[in-house]
């Protein structure tokens, strides 16, 4: 399970994400389940995914993620 935002260029998801997914390449595998927003440039869903929230394309979109905030010590 992850939960909380993932960046990557390219994302395969399998098992379960509960946050946001930015990705300009993204394929939701049947095992897995989301539930958050989707950035992508180009998505595809294998029959049997699950995905629930909002899917926005962009051609850039690593450039629509949050900036990480600065870790404290």
């Amino acid at each position: 399970i992850v939960e909380g935002r993932v960046v990557a260029d390219d994302e395969v998801g399998h098992g379960i994400v509960r946050g946001d997914i930015y990705a300009q390449f993204i394929k939701l595998m049947a095992d897995s389940n989301v539930e958050g927003e989707i950035y992508h440039a180009e998505l595809h869903l294998e029959p049997g995914s699950w995905f629930e929230g909002k899917s926005r394309r962009h051609a850039d979109a690593l450039a629509l993620a949050p900036a990480q905030p600065a870790s404290e010590f």
